[in-house]
């Protein structure tokens, strides 16, 4: 169904892209800074929950406006010309690395700027930031796949986040309940619980790009 070879490549041509478009890169770490920093000025300081929900909604602006440009700026001739030199599956896994990369990256630096504005320290980071990972990352896929759907049509943003918006919402109850515990200063057991619950998402949600995709591809 995939090809290493091919997704290597794919992955290549993904990532020279975007070195490529260097406008495209700093408008996102822009998009982050500004945003992050608007927050701050408005609140100041806030509570916990409310730090932690910010984070959420934050990071659900920035990877739609990421996923916005996964298939949209290829032209239907070089879809076509794509899509002749590999699999259905190849293509797929490849936009869904790419953006799990750029989607880790961006969550990580909202993290970190956002931790350093309202200096405010994480009692156990590595859960906290394994349920970021994770739940990014399941919110790329949703991403990713609807943004394939949408590519095809005359409004693409508009209809990606029409598609997107009933999925991604218990991914995203999911992630704010499994943060916040990871906030509290006693572990929770139920903690657990969430990061199998999101790995399980991810799982879910990579199987249905993978299988729905090559029903999309060459439409």
């Amino acid at each position: 169904m995939f090809n290493i070879k091919e997704i290597k490549g794919l992955l290549l041509k993904e990532m020279l892209l975007e070195m490529k478009s260097k406008s495209i890169i700093l408008s996102s770490i822009l998009y982050v800074f500004s945003t992050v920093f608007i927050c701050y000025l408005s609140f100041k300081q806030v509570e916990l929950s409310i730090w932690n929900a910010l984070i959420w909604v934050i990071l659900l602006f920035i990877l739609t406006n990421s996923a916005n440009r996964i298939f949209f700026y290829e032209s239907s001739k070089q879809k076509i010309y794509l899509y002749s030199l590999a699999g259905s599956g190849s293509v797929i896994i490849s936009k869904l690395i790419y953006q799990w990369l750029i989607s880790g990256i961006l969550a990580i630096l909202v993290l970190l700027v956002w931790s350093l504005l309202f200096n405010r320290s994480i009692p156990h980071p590595f859960n906290f930031v394994l349920i970021l990972i994770l739940g990014v990352w399941a919110m790329s896929n949703v991403l990713t796949l609807n943004n394939a759907l949408a590519s095809s049509t005359n409004n693409s943003p508009a209809v990606l986040a029409i598609l997107s918006f009933p999925v991604i919402i218990p991914i995203l109850l999911s992630t704010i309940e499994g943060s916040s515990l990871a906030l509290q200063t006693t572990l929770s057991p139920q903690l657990g619980i969430f990061i199998l619950a999101l790995s399980l998402l991810n799982i879910l949600t990579l199987t249905l790009s993978i299988i729905l995709f090559q029903y999309l591809w060459r439409y």
